[in-house]
């Protein structure tokens, strides 16, 4: 692999594709979550395989009157917010070198805290749960992005 490709996978994450899928996702208990890399041409060095798992609250008000300024006319819109409640690190396996081109699956046994909230999709209020995967290397981490996971009691 060329110096240049190497300098473009470190900043842009290309070092390695990753993908997390959990089993059975559950509110209370423990839950397995399998995390795959499959490694671009180069070796990849990484300090650890890591999973955060989040919740996030998200509301909105409609029709909300915005009076009108001194540069603005009246104005009726919604309003949405958003604000994450919890973020939790799981250290999936610690640091190593992955060889290029291949491919490597972790498993890792997730358990949320004793006072976590389910899962709640309501018209103007949402309560979400999220999972990323993540290679902790140079640069941009190689990571699966948030997937959404439905927990319920």
């Amino acid at each position: 692999m060329g110096l240049f490709s190497n300098l473009i996978n470190k900043i842009t994450g290309g070092g390695a594709k990753v993908t997390v899928i959990a089993e059975n996702p559950k509110l209370t208990g423990i839950f397995k979550v399998n995390v795959k890399a499959i490694v671009a041409d180069g070796d990849l060095k990484i300090e650890k395989v890591y999973l955060y798992l989040r919740s996030i609250e998200k509301t909105r008000v409609r029709n909300v009157q915005f009076p009108a300024t001194s540069t603005q006319s009246a104005q009726q819109r919604d309003v949405n917010g958003e604000e994450e409640v919890s973020k939790t690190e799981f250290v999936v396996a610690p640091a190593q070198t992955l060889t290029g081109k291949q491919e490597y699956n972790w498993t890792a046994d997730v358990q949320l805290p004793p006072n976590a909230l389910p899962t709640y999709m309501g018209k103007n209020a949402w309560y979400e749960w999220e999972i990323l995967a993540g290679l902790d290397a140079p640069g941009n981490d190689p990571d699966s992005g948030w997937i959404k996971l439905m927990l319920v009691n």
